[in-house]
């Protein structure tokens, strides 16, 4: 028997797309209906003797009865940073008719209210930034003829967007509040919750809701495989665009790939890699790595200085749900860090090989440790192995130098050590790989291994196949104990 209390179970169907999980709120066989985390349902709770569930939408309607207090149906899983859309209907008769969805809030025990952020939904409220039982004021609003311009009869499209301090409401696609906190006591992360306001004879109702959850950098753990989450760095197919790059990753047996600032989108789509794309684009191209079962890990890019431009660029990164930068900006590393703090992205700084420039330092790993190891911990390091030998680092003695403070690699092997020299089949050059990836694995190195095969430019998909499956196969096997390394 269900009781006025009982809680809305969630069914399945919550879609891995990129780094973010995407929940799509919806009714099915009357309940509501939202995905599962870690293979369990993610239950929202609310009274349903008053909300109700037909067909897509799910109401409350008090018309003949007003409420006497507010009154929520509420996610029990919690979100930090999240992109929100979702469509709202208040059909007013008399009194107080008002409604809005809460986020970073929280129940208020022994009470049917909320605490936290609201985002106003009714008459004379529509994309309001309220402060519900807090402050109990207006934080952000528009004026009255720029809410009266974008209103819609009958359904309208709100969306809510929070990353790090920064909280924005669209009504109908345009933005009507835009506020950033300055009180770091206000909790940065909380449950969603629908509301309806007591007070009003009303009918409110809510469908097409979807939340994508953009507060964790880290990788999936589809992405692993025996233990290292193997990805291809976009520059191996340089000649290509990125959407055919994706697709190829998909050739070589990879799920994930590192993308490269400047590639073009697609063949369609002249646009480029980077800070300047736009949502339309964004959105295009999570498709196309879902469609592909592709993840994003990474890009490799230069990051300014100026922390307007920075703040862009990891924008971008983090609707991608990208798990690492990989730069060689050295001279931007203050500004970086701000971003990194901001945005929970990790960035890793990159070398090419020695190149006879006495300023150039990147080659070596004790310069960027000396430039990361007082910095935020989710500053350091992207090995590179194949430049680290062609600057006669050996590629195990560099992880060494920079334990704990690796947070990607590119992967590619040598015939020798001390010069340059091309890319050549993964096993069959003179690096170790079996020890570099066994002492990964000591110092728990949890980052994407980025395979970058620079060489047979318009047919590689087979060689860079042959990496992956060399990876997984040497992780498989020190997992069972049976490889050695060159060391003695």
């Amino acid at each position: 028997m269900i009781t006025a209390t009982s809680r809305f179970a969630l069914l399945a169907a919550a879609c891995l797309a990129t780094a973010n999980l995407s929940f799509n709120l919806r009714a099915e066989d009357g309940q509501l209906v939202s995905g599962t985390e870690s293979g369990r349902p993610i239950v929202w709770e609310g009274r349903t003797d008053l909300w109700k569930v037909e067909g897509d939408t799910i109401f409350c309607d008090v018309r003949k009865k007003p409420l006497d207090k507010n009154e929520f149906v509420v996610s029990q899983k919690e979100f930090g940073d999240f992109h929100l859309e979702g469509e709202v209907m208040v059909e007013e008769q008399s009194g107080f008719a008002n409604g809005g969805i809460q986020f970073r809030s929280q129940r208020i025990p022994k009470s049917s209210e909320m605490k936290g952020y609201q985002a106003d939904a009714g008459p004379g409220y529509w994309g309001n930034l309220y402060d519900e039982s807090n402050r109990n004021r207006n934080l952000a609003a528009p004026t009255k003829e720029m809410r009266q311009a974008n209103l819609k009869p009958g359904w309208n499209k709100i969306s809510i967007e929070c990353v790090g301090k920064r909280s924005r409401i669209w009504l109908n696609e345009v933005l009507m509040s835009d506020f950033t906190e300055t009180d770091d006591k206000v909790p940065k992360s909380g449950r969603i919750g629908l509301q309806i306001h007591g007070g009003g004879e009303l009918k409110i109702s809510y469908r097409n809701i979807k939340i994508t959850d953009l507060s964790s950098s880290d990788l999936p753990q589809e992405a692993y495989q025996h233990g290292f989450a193997v990805s291809v760095q976009a520059w191996c197919f340089n000649r290509f665009s990125a959407y055919e790059s994706i697709e190829k990753t998909a050739q070589t047996g990879s799920r994930c790939i590192e993308l490269f600032n400047g590639q073009q989108i697609s063949r369609d789509d002249k646009g480029k890699i980077g800070p300047d794309m736009n949502d339309e684009q964004i959105k295009n191209l999570l498709a196309h790595l879902a469609k592909n079962k592709v993840k994003a890990a990474g890009m490799y890019c230069d990051i300014p200085k100026d922390e307007a431009q920075a703040r862009k660029l990891f924008s971008v990164a983090k609707k991608l749900g990208l798990y690492d930068l990989v730069t060689e900006s050295v001279d931007a590393i203050d500004t970086i860090e701000k971003m990194v703090k901001e945005f929970d992205i990790h960035v890793a700084y990159h070398g090419h090989a020695r190149n006879g420039n006495a300023n150039y330092k990147l080659w070596d790993p004790n310069y960027v440790l000396s430039l990361v190891k007082d910095r935020d911990s989710r500053i350091g390091a992207c090995a590179d192995v194949g430049h680290w030998a062609s600057s006669g680092v050996k590629p195990i003695d560099g992880i060494r130098i920079l334990k704990g403070r690796i947070i990607s690699l590119h992967l590619k092997d040598r015939a020798v050590i001390g010069k340059e020299s091309e890319d050549i089949a993964g096993g069959t050059g003179v690096l170790d790989f079996a020890g570099v990836l066994r002492e990964l694995k000591t110092q728990g190195f949890k980052g994407q291994i980025s395979v970058e095969f620079e060489n047979n430019w318009g047919n590689n998909v087979p060689d860079i196949a042959q990496y992956v499956g060399f990876v997984r196969g040497v992780g498989a096997c020190l997992n069972a104990g049976d490889i050695h390394t060159q060391e003695k």
